[in-house]
């Protein structure tokens, strides 16, 4: 029994200074490969950050590296971020890459950010950004974004793209980035601005975009301001409204033309749809109080009306239309019998005549949601509605007004758009169809008329908008020559996650378009952005001004 327990003690020896030996060995090795052994476990995830940007916008946000701390108490501590140009078709369209540290995953906003480092591109399209403000990261989760100033030589439709390949520590060791290029790039556009954002003026939630340009060229933009979610009414949901006088670069202080103070919790106001008159005033219709599939004959979602007289700067207090239109106090026997109704947000028109047409979704008395025209003979002081049926089981559309004074409507729905059309303003319709040149998610687009032979321009021009995709991503813009029949020329505005739009003509003929982007922030930013007919139609087609007459602006 002795002899086994020295031969066991021998072995356990033996084997405890081969186990030493082992060890040593592997630390060498690893002291080799890392000389000053990192003590935080580190992992990054980069991701795409803007897909659009505009000629001189500076700080742009094109990506963003999240880097998650772990492990000992002492902060880790990053002094060099390194990385190339990718996608990129002009190195020097890009003046200066920065870095900066940011509190949040919301979009970029410099004055809340700590900037850690600038650069320069080289020649071969690498940068080395020395973070000068030495990045000391606690244990968590830690954003910095790195953003390029976009040069005021920048050609229209250019992209840009960045790619991070490493990051170097205060110790020297090097951290190597193995998915630092995420897929998406950003498109220069003429310009680019955010409109909204979530978090202004307290609100996270902003949707339902619609523009206009007044009489005096200014851009006017209003959308839904909505407090507590993104929900739809019954919502606390105010409507706000920017102006921009420099073709969309810059927008004034927001204001609130129909607000929720005092009315209660789930009061709101939704779903604006403007247009300019040929007067000069700015109507915006909108629906208030229930929502769309809460109303009833005896208690139906409100329409109101809100007026400028002066080009967007002042508003009319809103005014309540829902006796003209539906509801208990309804002089038309047949809509009083409508259970709810909205008007479909983004643009309507007025005829060449000068009547005002909106294109409203109905709940009417039988089942489903169907399309219905609104219209008023007397800029909008009186309404009335017409009650022949423009598209069964449709959605948000949109109309114009043809040539020949017919009226073409769009209906959204899933995959192909409905589309009608009426030679009789509206009070008679011909069989509705598929358009099989416009496809795209169940979602709000919008559909303006751009230049037309009747107005003195060289040919007939629509636009149209929609998300280009099974879901709500990829908004995109076509250009029909055909008053609407086919539809060609289609190009990405906002290749990531982004939904409704909505169309506006610049008083030089460029076109502006109001996007909601979810392509980087917890919620959707309401993003401008305006660009040339010829990028459109990759320079087949020119804008030509109009030879008899000036714009009247929708």
């Amino acid at each position: 029994m002795g002899n086994i327990s020295t031969f066991i003690q021998k072995l356990s020896i033996i084997l405890l200074g081969g186990y030493i030996a082992f060890n040593s060995m592997i630390q060498a090795q690893v002291q080799n490969l890392y000389p000053n052994p990192p003590d935080k476990i580190i992992s990054t995830i980069v991701q795409q950050g803007t897909v659009m940007t505009g000629i001189g916008n500076i700080d742009v946000p094109l990506l963003r590296t999240t880097i998650i701390v772990s492990g000992s108490n002492d902060n880790e501590t990053l002094k060099e971020i390194r990385g190339k140009l990718v996608n990129t078709s002009n190195f020097n369209d890009i003046k200066r890459i920065k870095a900066y540290l940011a509190p949040d995953t919301y979009d970029l906003n410099t004055q809340n950010a700590t900037l850690l480092g600038n650069t320069t591109v080289n020649s071969t399209g690498n940068f080395n950004i020395k973070l000068n403000n030495l990045c000391h990261l606690d244990n968590g989760n830690h954003y910095i974004w790195i953003t390029a100033d976009i040069s005021d030589t920048a050609k229209e439709g250019n992209t840009v793209d960045l790619q991070i390949n490493s990051y170097l520590r205060e110790n020297g060791n090097t951290i190597y980035e193995n998915n630092g290029n995420p897929e998406y790039f950003a498109t220069i556009f003429l310009s680019e601005s955010v409109v909204f954002h979530p978090g202004d003026n307290s609100s996270r939630y902003y949707r339902i975009p619609a523009i206009t340009t007044a009489k005096d060229g200014s851009i006017v933009a209003v959308c839904d301001r909505r407090w507590n979610s993104e929900t739809d009414l019954p919502n606390n949901i105010d409507i706000v409204t920017r102006r921009s006088t420099d073709n969309g670069k810059t927008w004034s202080e927001p204001t609130t033309i129909a607000g929720t103070l005092g009315k209660g919790g789930n009061y709101g106001h939704g779903d604006p749809a403007i247009v300019t008159c040929q007067n000069g005033d700015i109507i915006v219709l909108i629906t208030a109080k229930n929502g769309f599939w809460d109303g009833t004959p005896d208690k139906p979602a409100l329409i109101k009306k809100i007026v400028s007289h002066d080009n967007g700067i002042t508003w009319d207090t809103p005014v309540d239309i829902t006796s003209q239109i539906y509801g208990p106090n309804c002089l038309n026997p047949v809509t009083r019998q409508w259970k709810s109704l909205f008007i479909s947000s983004g643009a309507f028109i007025q005829t060449r005549s000068g009547r005002l047409i909106a294109a409203m979704l109905v709940r009417d008395e039988g089942k489903g949601k169907h399309n219905y025209l609104l219209y008023s003979d007397d800029n909008g002081i009186s309404w009335k509605v017409i009650t022949e049926k423009a598209i069964h089981n449709g959605d948000e559309a949109k109309i114009i007004e043809q040539n020949n004074g017919n009226i073409l409507i769009s209906s959204r729905n899933p995959g192909n758009r409905l589309m009608n059309i009426s030679n009789s303003n509206g009070t008679g319709w011909a069989t509705q169809w598929k358009n099989n040149d416009i496809w795209g998610a169940s979602c709000n687009g919008d559909m303006i008329l751009y230049t037309s032979t009747i107005d003195g321009y060289n040919k007939n021009r629509l636009l149209h908008s929609i998300p280009w995709a099974e879901d709500r991503r990829n908004v995109s813009v076509l250009i029909s020559y055909d008053e609407g029949k086919t539809w060609g020329y289609r190009k990405t505005i906002c290749s990531k996650n982004s939904a409704y739009s909505a169309l506006n003509i610049l008083p030089d003929g460029t076109i502006g378009c109001l996007i909601e982007d979810q392509s980087i922030a917890g919620g959707y930013s309401m993003r401008f952005v305006c660009f040339s007919l010829e990028w459109l139609t990759d320079n087949t087609d020119t804008y030509t001004p109009s030879l008899i007459c000036s714009k009247s602006y929708q």
